[in-house]
């Protein structure tokens, strides 16, 4: 795919714009790994290096974040257009830039879970008989 398939993504008004450069570079960079048997995709050995770089264990719930907001169609692989939707998505175009928002993502759905917690354990619970 071209980057003119792609310049939607990267060009939309009402978000923060990323340098689709940098995102085909990034890509490239765990991409087509000697170990990997899949081309032009981000296989498991890249996916590895990846999170490394990432400084995320594999059993991290921000791993699970990142293969949604991928879009992941297969687990430990990322093509080149679920790549690029998803740091769209995303709003990275770099490794900082990610981190930064797959911890901005986990903090919210730690939130998110703490409040259901919260509000199901609160003295109007459905769960009275649980006290």
């Amino acid at each position: 795919m071209d980057s003119v398939q792609h310049e939607h993504l990267f060009g939309d008004q009402h978000q923060q714009r990323c340098d689709e450069t940098s995102v085909r570079n990034l890509f490239e960079r765990y991409a087509n790994d000697p170990l990997d048997s899949q081309p032009d995709r981000i296989g498991p050995h890249g996916v590895a290096r990846l999170l490394r770089d990432l400084s995320l264990d594999a059993e991290d719930r921000r791993v699970l974040v990142l293969a949604s907001k991928m879009e992941a169609q297969v687990m430990c692989e990322f093509s080149l257009p679920e790549w690029l939707k998803g740091m769209q998505t995303l709003r990275a175009d770099s490794l900082n830039s990610l981190r930064a928002q797959l911890d901005e993502l986990d903090q919210g759905l730690f939130k998110s879970i703490e409040f259901k917690i919260i509000e199901w354990s609160g003295p109007h619970s459905a769960w009275k008989g649980d006290r």
